[in-house]
């Protein structure tokens, strides 16, 4: 079950990066005297993506001997929606994901068939705490810390010539970023210290996109006591900040599934 949700979740964050011309030229020191404050200022100043609107990624995923290749595309309004159409054959839309701050509700249009969760699913069955606001900022790449207490809140762990390592952890849950000189983050790790899995999210490729600094390639690992899965993703148009239209599903045509049931087949 926390292998298939954990799949569930990469897939979700791989709709989040894009192709353009403009490669970001990246500093090669960081400012002296750096505090944790300084970070998480230098970090929510590239927090500048008000709407995202991805026509056409393909997304490539492996789970142990069997490999995926789907056709897919985005809509984002910041702290409002997610929208993420699975096209695989055609241009023809066979299932859709809504993700508001409430809940995720899954689309099967072969099925007829909806299934929905609030974002305490996610965390009972996967071990983190996620909810709408963190997958926002990891399907941009932008800063987020799953820690709820003040006291072991994310923080300065320590600094290279390279990368600032940034993170917290406690007995349940470590969660660790590597970021860049210019404040991008490279890489967040997450692990659930109980069941023994975990995330990563690496991002390459940084590129500016409408005056965005974007990745244009994410990979990503999901790692169990017994299963590795691996993804990665390839975007051909991508647009920031301009108006985005979102396309009711009507309701009433699909039957209501369950997520437990889903995430059983």
């Amino acid at each position: 079950m926390k292998k298939r949700i954990s799949i569930f979740l990469m897939i979700l964050v791989l709709f989040s990066s894009c192709k353009t011309k403009k490669q970001v030229q990246q500093p090669t020191y960081f400012p002296q005297k750096l505090t944790t404050e300084k970070v998480i200022e230098q970090l929510n100043t590239l927090d500048n993506i008000q709407t995202a609107e991805i026509k056409k990624m393909s997304i490539y995923l492996k789970m142990n001997d069997r490999e995926f290749n789907v056709t897919s595309s985005m809509t984002m309004k910041k702290d409002s929606a997610i929208n993420i159409s699975i096209q695989p054959f055609f241009g023809m839309e066979l299932f859709k994901v809504e993700l508001t701050p409430d809940k995720i509700t899954l689309y099967d249009k072969i099925n007829q068939t909806y299934y929905t969760a609030d974002y305490l699913f996610i965390a009972n069955h996967l071990g983190f705490p996620i909810n709408f606001f963190d997958l926002q900022a990891m399907l941009t790449d932008r800063y987020f810390c799953l820690s709820t207490e003040t006291e072991k809140s994310c923080q300065l762990l320590s600094i290279t010539t390279e990368v600032i390592n940034f993170g917290f952890e406690n007995e349940l849950l470590k969660q660790q970023m590597e970021i860049l000189p210019d404040f991008r983050i490279k890489k967040v790790t997450l692990k659930d210290k109980i069941h023994d899995v975990e995330l990563e999210s690496n991002y390459e490729n940084f590129d500016v996109v409408d005056g965005v600094i974007f990745p244009r390639k994410i990979s990503i690992v999901s790692r169990g006591s017994k299963s590795k899965n691996t993804s990665s993703v390839s975007i051909e148009k991508v647009k920031f900040n301009q108006p985005v239209e979102f396309k009711p599903i009507d309701i009433r045509r699909f039957k209501r599934g369950s997520f437990d049931q889903l995430f059983k087949k």
